[in-house]
């Protein structure tokens, strides 16, 4: 399925051209900290989220943000909706834990087959 947003029902009344652009990806952050869409209610457990992503190395982007711009982000995409699904927050914890123990692992093993193959030349 195609990721797909609508940021029709923000209020983009005060949004500067970088927060316009931010809008054209933000489905992409949204996908990354499992929630749907952007609302009152739902706003600071997005930028949870965000910071959490950030401050164990997984941020959602290239370069990292303060906790006071992500909450500028957040609070100008109210409104903003995707067709990502909704975790909750035991369950979108639980994947970055599994995600981030399978990255542990795979390397472990990659430095285990290379060690093993430089004993086996020498």
């Amino acid at each position: 399925m195609a990721l797909s947003y609508n940021y029709e029902k923000c209020d983009d009344s005060n949004w500067t051209k970088d927060d316009r652009n931010i809008a054209g990806q933000f489905c992409w952050s949204l996908m990354h900290v499992g929630m749907q869409n952007v609302t009152e209610k739902n706003k600071d457990e997005i930028v949870f989220r965000l910071m959490f992503l950030q401050n164990i190395g997984m941020g959602a982007y290239t370069k990292d943000q303060t906790l006071e711009r992500y909450i500028d982000i957040v609070n100008k995409m109210v409104g903003y909706g995707t067709n990502v699904g909704n975790e909750t927050r035991r369950k979108w914890i639980s994947n970055k834990i599994k995600y981030f123990a399978r990255e542990i692992q795979n390397d472990i093993d990659i430095e285990k087959e290379k060690q093993e193959e430089e004993r086996k030349s020498a």
